[in-house]
């Protein structure tokens, strides 16, 4: 494997000032390690790549950070870092030691004999000064005029022929079998076009391999910050707990069918929010970084968005797991179907997924973290009242309001849920049941086809109407109801669940346009 192929299996440590210690070094590393940005890093097979780890660090920091290296050296790890401004305390810290000059060697050895090295081809580190910011300026080319220009570049080509005269260079060439080849004749050929064809010597990393790296890099982001993992895992059973002080023991009178339209309510609201903020609180770091490695040319954004979802989809799948475990069972909804709970807990995962979409397509769109909080849950109060189909009755909904509706994918989950529910649901028409006088006046004003079947009910709350209310049978079954409030074709789950991936897909395929053409703006 070449050196630019592993380099480029580490592309997602690679350019980024965001990029911390924690993420390429084992949890041997200090408090401070853990949370050092880098430039450049890498780590492949036991080898770790650092550019300017010490860049903005105190000499006490940068010594404690450059140990922490060291015992990481000493553990079977081979460490390179590069320091253009190092300090006389950490020069003891080091093993060996390479100094270049426009891509060539000035030395490369052990740290012991550079300084006799040096010495004897006649520079000699002075006595009080800085060994490695000393043979760092003697190995640079000064352009302020065009006198120090021609003394620096005699000084550098001098030191450049005492290395490559030096034992110091013949040992390393026969330990690494060096070939011998000129290094401009190996440029040349490199860079030849015809050869070029024939073997290329630099192995890009593939788009598959990109992609594992960038979810990687997410996930373990992630599962590091244990209020995400919260965020991302524990916010909804937690918040299931508490929902279901008011959601227990719906039966089956009349009244449950808008308990259980309150619980689906509840469910498209909780968990559509839930996803959106969590998304809205941790995605933005994610974006920026893409924006500037995307405008290295690292990778796309498709790969950025796949990437987020697939790291997403864990948590999704656990946390609405959880959700309908303790809803479902808790509330007592039905279980005459075997397989009405795992139609509920797909339902969930999709909205959790559609939260999650939304807020991305929103960072896609604004810069501002609390600006595309609030219009993501605008857009999605908005479209659970247009779509959801349980603040109003989906055949009461104007002609206008029904056709934006169609654009929400909460008029394809509610439809879902309320399908997977109410369906096959015997329904008791004892008044009785738990429903006592004061409630079913309530119940009266609510209840979407009470006002539409019987429009004089919730104006006229007198006893005797009420009485004659509780009495009468409004649903025999869940069927009823449903063949009252939505259309023929959204009592099919097959027709819901296809639209409802379609119109993911359509997020998602704009999400994607506009993380491209904000590329463009910002390029």
């Amino acid at each position: 494997m070449s050196l630019y192929s592993t380099a480029g299996q580490c592309l997602v440590l690679h350019g980024r000032p965001e990029a911390y210690l924690s993420n390429i070094l084992p949890h041997t590393c200090t408090p401070l390690a853990e949370r050092r940005p880098v430039h450049h890093a890498c780590i492949h097979a036991g080898i770790i790549l650092l550019d300017e780890p010490t860049t903005g660090l105190d000499s006490f920091n940068a010594n404690q950070l450059i140990q922490t290296l060291t015992k990481l050296s000493r553990n079977q790890h081979l460490v390179m870092v590069t320091i253009h401004q190092p300090r006389s305390d950490l020069f003891r810290l080091f093993n060996d030691v390479i100094l270049l000059n426009a891509g060539e060697l000035v030395w490369a050895g052990h740290k012991d004999s550079m300084l006799a090295h040096f010495e004897r081809i006649g520079f000699p580190c002075p006595k009080d000064s800085n060994p490695m910011q000393y043979f760092v300026t003697l190995c640079s080319v000064s352009t302020h005029t065009d006198l120090d220009q021609c003394v620096t570049e005699e000084r550098v080509a001098a030191l450049k022929t005492g290395f490559q005269d030096s034992t110091f260079f013949h040992d390393m060439q026969e330990e690494v079998g060096w070939d011998h080849t000129p290094l401009k004749m190996l440029r040349k050929r490199i860079s030849s076009k015809s050869d070029a064809k024939e073997e290329d010597p630099f192995d890009r990393p593939s788009w598959s391999s990109k992609l594992g790296n960038l979810t990687r890099r997410a996930w373990t982001n992630t599962v590091r910050s244990r209020g995400a993992v919260f965020t991302r895992t524990l916010q909804l059973p937690l918040l299931a707990i508490y929902l279901l002080v008011f959601f227990t023991r719906l039966g089956n009178d009349q009244q449950s069918v808008q308990n259980r339209n309150g619980l689906m309510l509840e469910t498209l609201v909780e968990i559509t929010m839930a996803s959106s903020v969590a998304a809205v609180s941790l995605c933005p770091p994610l974006r920026e970084r893409y924006h500037r490695e995307r405008y290295g040319g690292l990778y796309g954004a498709t790969l950025f968005i796949v990437s987020y979802l697939l790291h997403s989809i864990p948590f999704s799948v656990i946390s609405s797991f959880l959700w309908s475990l303790i809803m479902y069972f808790g509330a007592g909804l039905q279980l005459s179907q075997p397989e009405a709970f795992f139609i509920y807990w797909v339902a969930v995962f999709l909205l959790h997924l559609v939260g999650e979409s939304l807020a991305l397509l929103m960072l896609g769109i604004v810069s501002s973290i609390p600006l595309a909080d609030s219009i993501t849950s605008f857009f999605i109060m908005v479209g659970i009242a247009l779509g959801g189909g349980v603040y109003r009755v989906s055949k009461s909904v104007p002609v206008w309001l029904n056709v934006l509706s169609f654009i929400t994918p909460f008029k394809y989950s509610g439809a879902i849920m309320q399908v997977n529910e109410l369906r096959r649901l015997n329904l008791t028409c004892d008044g009785s049941s738990g429903m006592a006088i004061e409630n079913v006046s309530r119940l009266a004003i609510v209840t979407p086809n009470v006002s539409s079947q019987l429009p004089t009910f919730a104006t006229n709350t007198t006893g005797d109407h009420i009485a004659e209310a509780a009495a009468s049978c409004l649903w025999e079954t869940g069927d009823d109801y449903l063949n009252d409030s939505l259309a023929e074709w959204q009592l099919n789950l097959g027709i819901n669940f296809g639209a409802l991936l379609t119109l993911m897909a359509f997020y998602l395929g704009l999400t994607l346009i506009i993380f491209e053409c904000r590329k463009k703006v910002l390029h």
